[in-house]
C-alpha cells in the first residue's frame, strides 16, 4: 500500500470513528427521513424516548425505570397513572432548564404548565391564587 492510499485509510478510519461525524450523519438522516422517523418512534415509542433521555439528561434507562418505580409509575405532581400510548399522560422528564438536573417524571399536561410559567413559582402561585 502506498503513502497516499496509507494516509487516505487512516483518515477514512478516524472520521468514521469520530463520535461528532456519526451524530451529524445521523441527525442529517432524521431530517430526510422524516416519515421513518415517525413510524420508527410510533412503533416504538418507549425506546425512542428512553434514548432520547440518554442524549438529552445522560439518564439510564435503569435510572429511569427507578424513579419511574419511585414514583408508582405517575405523574410526580397529579398523580395519574402514566400511559404510553396516551399523549396526555405520557411521561415526561422534567428539569431544571438553569441547571439542566432532572427533577422527577411528569405527565405531559403538568409539564406543560411548567413550561408555559417558564418554571417561574410567583407566577404559578398567582395562577392559584387567581383561582381562588
Amino acid at each position: 500500500m502506498n503513502e497516499l492510499a496509507l494516509f487516505a485509510d487512516q483518515l477514512m478510519t478516524t472520521h468514521w470513528k469520530s463520535s461528532e461525524y456519526a451524530r451529524e450523519k445521523a441527525r442529517k438522516w432524521r431530517i430526510d427521513n422524516p416519515e421513518k422517523v415517525r413510524e420508527y418512534r410510533a412503533k416504538n415509542r418507549r425506546r425512542a424516548y428512553l434514548q432520547e433521555a440518554r442524549r438529552k439528561y445522560g439518564m439510564s434507562s435503569e435510572q429511569f425505570a427507578e424513579m419511574m418505580a419511585d414514583q408508582g409509575n405517575s405523574c410526580s405532581t397529579c398523580r395519574k397513572p402514566f400511559s404510553w400510548d396516551d399523549k396526555q399522560t405520557k411521561p415526561h422528564i422534567d428539569h431544571c432548564h438553569a441547571s439542566g438536573s432532572v427533577r422527577g417524571i411528569l405527565c405531559n399536561r403538568c409539564n406543560s404548565v411548567l413550561g408555559l410559567v417558564c418554571d417561574n413559582k410567583e407566577l404559578l402561585s398567582a395562577l392559584a391564587g387567581y383561582l381562588g
